[in-house]
């Protein structure tokens, strides 16, 4: 069975486009000139699906009708098709970057020495260069690229004209240097989740210094030193900077750079509020609002159910339910399709369990089917306090047996499996006083002392 290899992964992972683009792809002789390459690849098309169908010798049987199983020659032909899947793909994400189609034809031209043509399509790729209204590390990339291409093509030339390097070398510098600043605030931003050691190549000192040089001139520059220097220092005064700046730089990066840019700031904001400055918390909603507004957190048109729950959080801890419901109603229709209906329940559902209607919220909870974890376990967390807030107890008793068999089950959960096994435990122990006072006085002590708990200030109210 080749279900597990290369070309079969590979190829699951197709859209119905790529797949019908693929096949004329084939169907070109400049490309294939295989005839099993394609039978093979109709038949994958039409059996992926099918574990029987993907056996070596049925696939050789249907590709290769009269000729006796050769294992060797399917994997030939196997080894064949995968190398056209990935030209293609290459190819495919090649044509859909015309700057690095002009840079490519450029330095065609030039290597042909085609004097009328190459200056022809330098100028034409320049102008499309500086007509686009980005201004990021590739754009710098490229201005450097094309610069070089006419300095070696006039060098070749033998011409005294040929202009000097130091008048484009500093494009070279731009992209080094936005790159460098790019890297270094994901780092940064890594860090808050996890203790890995920055091993740069490059000092703090040398990359502040290279970006005093050009920030003056670099709007660019200045925002990503801003932004580092915010991650890098939490200093407020730095984040007015980064406020006032980036709403109106965005338009100078990409869809998915915005993005970045955008979950950088409001990861800031998260952090300075969790560590006791509420006003922070409105910034981070006004920082998903412009990425709302711009389209800057949509990737391909579609909202992640992670931002979309985010963004009701913030609007419940903020006390704002009417925004949180208003929000939901309106972006739901954002989320992917297979994702829609449990985001919006389990949202939903989290907005009625804080306001205390809990049959609104019951409901919700029972019938969903949570994918991603971390809702399954919050999920269980609100049944929990709902079960026991209602007094419910042969419910409440049941929902913790199956909560703590669903925990022993999970084995990759992290710190998120003791906080939850501690609520469990510290709720089963509230249960068994009966309302003891001196029982529960104890068990009150034993959560303040305990780091590791959900819903510690519930428990403690209980108590």
């Amino acid at each position: 069975m080749i279900k597990n290899s290369q070309l079969i992964g590979l190829f699951a992972a197709l859209t119905k486009e790529e797949l019908r683009e693929l096949s004329k792809w084939l169907d070109s002789p400049f490309h294939n000139q295989r005839a099993d390459v394609v039978l093979l690849f109709q038949y994958l098309k039409k059996h992926l699906h099918n574990e029987h169908k993907l056996l070596p010798n049925i696939i050789w049987e249907n590709i290769a009708p009269n000729v006796a199983y050769d294992n060797k020659l399917l994997r030939y032909t196997m080894s064949f098709l995968l190398q056209q899947l990935l030209d293609f793909l290459a190819y495919r994400q090649w044509a859909r970057d015309p700057l690095a189609q002009n840079l490519a034809l450029v330095k065609s031209l030039r290597q042909h020495r085609t004097n009328k043509h190459f200056y022809k399509y330098f100028e034409s790729a320049s102008e499309q260069l500086e007509n686009q209204t980005l201004r990021d590390a590739a754009y710098y990339y490229h201005s450097y690229h094309l610069n070089y291409e006419k300095y070696e093509y006039e060098i070749s030339q033998n011409r005294n004209t040929a202009q000097e390097f130091t008048k484009f070398s500093g494009q070279l510098t731009l992209y080094f240097v936005i790159s460098l600043l790019k890297q270094r605030c994901a780092v940064f931003s890594h860090k808050a989740m996890s203790a890995a050691i920055d091993e740069s190549d490059i000092p703090d000192e040398m990359l502040e210094t290279l970006s005093a040089k050009y920030m003056q001139t670099s709007p660019v520059v200045f925002l990503y030193f801003s932004i580092y220097n915010l991650l890098k220092s939490f200093d407020e005064k730095v984040y007015a900077d980064v406020k006032s700046n980036l709403p109106l730089q965005l338009k100078f990066f990409p869809a998915n750079e915005q993005r970045d840019l955008i979950l950088l700031t409001i990861n800031f904001c998260i952090r300075l509020w969790n560590s006791g400055k509420p006003h922070f918390l409105k910034e981070a909603v006004d920082w998903y609002q412009i990425g709302l507004d711009s389209k800057a957190l949509f990737e391909n048109g579609v909202l992640s159910r992670f931002t979309f729950k985010n963004v009701i959080v913030a609007a419940i801890v903020m006390q704002d339910f009417i925004k949180a419901e208003h929000f939901v109603q309106i972006y739901n229709q954002f989320l992917e399709d297979k994702y829609r209906e449990s985001t919006v329940n389990y949202c939903l559902a989290l907005i009625y369990f804080r306001q205390s209607e809990y049959t609104k919220a019951m409901k919700l909870l029972q019938k969903a089917d949570f994918d991603d974890i971390l809702h399954n376990l919050d999920a269980r967390r609100m049944l929990l306090r709902i079960y026991y807030d209602l007094d419910e107890m042969d419910a409440l008793l049941s929902h913790i047996d199956s909560f703590k068999i669903f925990l022993k089950r999970q084995k990759n959960i992290g710190y998120h499996g003791v906080n939850y096994l501690n609520l469990i435990n510290y709720t089963s122990k509230i249960i068994k006083t009966n309302g003891n006072k001196k029982s529960l006085e104890k068990i009150k002590t034993d959560i303040m002392n305990e780091k590791n708990v959900a819903e510690k200030e519930w428990l403690l109210e209980i108590c």
